[in-house]
């Protein structure tokens, strides 16, 4: 009993010790594992879980503000069926640098998958709104921003948040589908937007020229003194409105008419004067003409010409005179809608083909009337001057611009009857 007592204390300390020593051998042997290099393999898998994390917190951030300008948008824009096929929800905004990438990428590797397939690019109170919302938004397979967007002639990083939204799209549009499937690809939606005032942005131009290469541009024209006369009216009823909404402020009016004959007066007009009529000036950048002969360059008013080069890209252009939006003849009217369809790169199956809702009437214009009838005699002079700058617009249109193969007309008889009425008075035939 005696020996008892005396050996388990010994072998309790015995085994005391031996344990100590089994944590100590462990403890050293981890701490030399943590000394060792890893494998490659390992710090790759680390870097790849940090970047993933970055990203992921990005696209929470992304995602957040994406939901906020939808919102912006819906309640600045109204309703707009299109818009609800995409989901803020759902879409997600890649880091800012990889939406001009994608666009880079896409010139190097001839990559059709463009950010942006088409623009509305002018002119201003030339049923922009209307073409917008009852002709190219018409297919399933077109969707057109909703509002006005400057993307393109806008600063870099506003630049690159635009691109950043159309990544959105593509993502949100494209998720399900094969990316081997190239016939799937080939009817993916063409993306676009409206922005009436880009033909006259050099930046813009630029821009198209160097990330674009294949867009599809869409312009718009009118007879200069219905123009005048419609952007005279809509400018007046946006002074009225900014006044009701700050009446601490004094109320703005556009001058006389005949004082906003030349360039020089278009900021007294606030963009509104003759100069802005000068439709073909801002065409004459694509440089799709020779700009050689001397009849050519009184027609253009001899202005500088731009450094810009469009002929070593793809981009087109389809140009409209306004009354072909609202032709009642039925032959021209689905002859524009076959054109336009063409022109977008989509299939004239009933899924895909444009379809002209001229019994939709977008209503933008101006409920003050400020020139009551450009047909009174106080604005004989800005329509004297509207009719020559009309004159050589038609007829650098029709002589030289028309001659690019890279200009579609749809009607092209019809077009060019329209646009020889720019040589006249039409309130001397009322």
């Amino acid at each position: 009993m005696k020996l008892f007592l005396i050996g388990l204390p010994l072998v309790v300390v015995i085994a005391s010790i031996c344990y100590l020593q089994t944590v100590y051998n462990y403890t050293v042997l981890l701490d030399e594992e943590k000394r060792k290099p890893r494998p490659p393999s390992m710090a790759v898998d680390k870097e790849k879980k940090n970047q993933q994390r970055e990203v992921d917190n990005h696209d929470k951030e992304a995602r957040n503000q994406l939901e906020k300008k939808e919102e912006v948008y819906t309640e600045n824009n109204g309703d707009n069926s299109a818009a609800k096929n995409i989901s803020a929800n759902s879409a997600i905004v890649p880091p800012s640098s990889m939406a001009v990438d994608k666009e880079k990428k896409n010139r190097d590797e001839n990559d059709q998958d463009s950010l942006i397939d088409f623009v509305i690019f002018g002119y201003e109170k030339c049923a922009t709104s209307f073409l917008y919302a009852s002709f190219l938004n018409s297919s399933s397979y077109t969707f057109v921003a909703p509002g006005e967007r400057h993307y393109l002639q806008k600063s870099d990083s506003e630049f690159v948040e635009g691109m950043s939204y159309f990544q959105s799209l593509k993502d949100s549009q494209q998720r399900g589908v094969d990316n081997h499937d190239k016939e799937a690809l080939k009817l993916s939606i063409k993306n676009g937007y409206k922005n009436p005032i880009g033909i006259y942005s050099t930046k813009a131009l630029s821009r198209i020229e160097n990330y674009f290469p294949d867009l599809k541009i869409v312009i718009t024209m009118r007879h200069p003194i219905h123009w005048f006369e419609s952007f005279y009216n809509f400018r007046e009823q946006a002074f009225r409105t900014q006044y009701r909404k700050h009446p601490e402020t004094p109320r703005k009016h556009l001058p006389p008419s005949h004082e906003l004959i030349g360039s020089n007066n278009c900021v007294l007009g606030h963009g509104v004067c003759t100069e802005r009529a000068n439709f073909h000036i801002p065409l004459s950048n694509f440089r799709w003409t020779s700009m050689q002969s001397q009849h050519e360059l009184e027609l253009l008013n001899h202005h500088e010409q731009s450094s810009l080069n469009f002929n070593n890209t793809n981009v087109e252009l389809f140009l409209i005179e306004q009354s072909q939006l609202y032709d009642s003849n039925i032959t021209r009217a689905q002859q524009m809608e076959n054109d336009m369809t063409s022109f977008l790169g989509l299939s004239q199956g009933s899924d895909q083909r444009l379809s002209l809702q001229t019994e939709v009437r977008t209503n933008h214009g101006s409920n003050i009337k400020a020139i009551n009838d450009i047909c009174d005699s106080e604005h004989a002079k800005v329509r004297e001057e509207l009719v020559r700058v009309g004159t050589k617009a038609s007829e650098w249109i029709k002589t030289y611009f028309l001659a690019s193969s890279r200009v579609t007309v749809s009607s092209k008889s019809y077009f060019l009857e329209l646009i020889e009425k720019w040589k006249y008075d039409p309130c001397l035939f009322v």
